[in-house]
């Protein structure tokens, strides 16, 4: 009541209480760090956003990587084909883009 709330729906002598504190703020460390915890209090500690970013990078990462090694699987398989077939430069040609070049 003290700190304008209306405690009239709760009806024990403990009200519970939620605190928002940030810790990149140096007082909002010195203010947790004399916090008295009780039994059955809870902390919950949120990510940074920038956890969170890292987050989607690795689940983005993780599909790329997921559709990429077939694809250079079958790339490296087609590339020994022909270099066992004899036609190494023909099928470099094709994958990577570039003219085969012929020797005399």
């Amino acid at each position: 009541m003290q700190l304008g709330i209306n405690c009239t729906p709760f009806t024990g002598p403990l009200i519970p209480v939620i605190y928002n504190i940030n810790l990149r703020d140096p007082a909002g460390y010195f203010l947790a760090s004399n916090f008295e915890m009780r039994n059955k209090d809870m902390i919950y500690v949120s990510n940074s956003v920038s956890v969170e970013a890292t987050k989607a990078m690795i689940y983005f990462q993780t599909i790329n990587a997921t559709i990429q090694a077939p694809i250079n699987t079958a790339i490296t398989g087609y590339t020994l084909k022909g270099l066992i077939n004899g036609s190494g430069s023909a099928s470099t040609a094709i994958i990577t883009g570039t003219p085969a070049t012929t020797t005399p």
